[in-house]
């Protein structure tokens, strides 16, 4: 049924490529994303192995491993078949020259049946449930053999095609593992594993590029209802106009305090410099140590798909909810009791709508090189009920990791745009601004 429902919804997506409608003078590679707002998620779903078969994932930007249970899907023989049950797949035997251009830094020995000739040591990787290693930062992983398959994805030769018309273009060498049921604990019901666009090379984004010799560059369209955005491969030009974007550097933190085991790493995940957080201009008072990077790798600014909502550390939420309910006073919004984990909550009584969602206090993030992402109504708050609305940001307690964590709802009906070859963030604020969404794009 879900298979069925997400082909239907690839019917209501665009190409969200030039506002001119001119010939693209290169192809452009997507796939359609979906929100599950159950669970607050957002997943893709391609054709796999030979015979082809459909598996739904959900998009993962911290993750090192792609991966997926074979044996819900049909692709496995046996809930312990190592290997997925496709004559395109191809197991990766160990040796420098063939591990590293996929990232994995050991081997195992292959003692299933099903391994058959393939008895050598091969290429490992560690799959990662990231809702499990939340609960249990040592022991959420599970050792398994990296294998590599033929994936489809769309191509697009011009502007305006809906994706409904395009055709899927084959990729080979998409390298995932297997996982067990286990795995999906905390997962979207609709996915069965994750897809990885972490910052490594051997990740879907990199693998576009080296294969269709395109910029290594992906960009997010999250969408903020059950109708398809999509993740775009290789670069714009993009429908909204450039002097939209604001531009930050991307940085790598040089320890990794994410979910992979080689600690001697640096981090996969994406991070940012926020240098300060205003509220309708007003910067929040907080310690400038908890926005930097330290020596530990602890602190600054990533961004998930995974956390549905940003989380902070709990100086600077309290810093945001007095700011904001002041603010907020100014404006004859009323604050009233908590709901879940929302802590800060208001009245819908006097909160109007605007283009860009509820008239609320504007909260900007000011990044590297004093550009400003702007996060308006749509994307700071959620409507828990008819007479309430919330503030839609977590306290993540005083000993998280990363001081703040930029969560799907406030990259919603935003263009994110992950520039790898120059290291660089782009960002749109709101596509609402410009009369558009996620969803509703051109030719729609």
């Amino acid at each position: 049924m879900a298979s069925h429902h997400f082909t239907l919804l690839l019917i209501f997506t665009t190409i969200l490529l030039s506002s001119q409608l001119s010939k693209a003078t290169t192809p452009s590679y997507l796939l359609p994303i979906v929100k599950d707002s159950a669970r607050l998620q957002y997943y893709t779903s391609f054709l796999l192995g030979t015979p082809a078969f459909r598996v739904s994932l959900s998009i993962d930007l911290s993750n090192p491993w792609s991966w997926f249970t074979c044996n819900l899907v049909g692709n496995n023989e046996t809930f312990y078949q190592p290997y997925p049950n496709s004559s395109s797949y191809r197991p990766i035997i160990c040796s420098n020259s063939t591990c590293h251009p996929y990232d994995s830094h050991f081997c195992a020995e292959c003692d299933f049946e099903a391994c058959g000739s393939n008895k050598a040591n091969l290429c490992g990787g560690s799959l990662y449930s990231p809702y499990a290693y939340t609960k249990n930062p040592n022991g959420a992983y599970t050792v398994s053999y990296l294998v590599v398959d033929t994936i489809n994805i769309y191509k697009s030769t011009n502007n305006i095609s809906p994706v409904s018309t395009l055709k899927v273009t084959p990729l080979s060498n998409f390298p995932f593992t297997c996982g067990w049921t286990s795995d999906l604990k905390g997962l979207s019901r609709y996915t069965k594993g994750i897809l990885s666009l972490a910052r490594k090379d051997s990740s879907l984004p990199g693998l576009i590029a080296k294969t269709y010799n395109v910029h290594h560059i992906f960009a997010l369209c999250l969408p903020s209802s059950r109708i398809n955005g999509a993740v775009y491969f290789g670069g714009g030009p993009y429908f909204v106009p450039s002097t939209s974007f604001v531009t930050t550097s991307l940085v790598v933190n040089p320890v990794d305090i994410g979910v992979t085991i080689d600690k001697g790493a640096s981090s996969v995940e994406y991070f940012i410099n926020v240098k300060s957080i205003l509220v309708d201009r007003t910067p929040l008072k907080i310690s400038s140590t908890l926005l930097s990077i330290n020596k530990n790798g602890l602190g600054g600014t990533k961004l998930s798909t995974i956390d549905g909502y940003t989380v902070l550390h709990t100086n600077i939420y309290n810093a945001l909810v007095a700011e904001f309910t002041s603010k907020a006073a100014a404006m004859n919004i009323t604050k009233v009791a908590p709901v879940g984990s929302f802590g800060a909550c208001y009245s819908s009584k006097n909160i109007v709508g605007t283009k860009t969602g509820p008239k609320v206090p504007m909260i900007d993030l000011v990044l590297e090189g004093n550009s400003v992402w702007r996060i308006y109504g749509a994307n700071s708050m959620i409507k828990v009920s008819n007479d309430v609305r919330c503030l839609a940001f977590i306290d993540g307690g005083s000993a998280v990791k990363t001081s703040v964590v930029i969560g799907g709802k406030q990259m919603e009906d935003n263009l994110v745009e992950f520039d790898l070859e120059s290291s660089k963030l782009r960002v749109t604020s709101s596509l609402l601004n410009f009369g558009t969404s996620c969803s509703q794009l051109k030719g729609v």
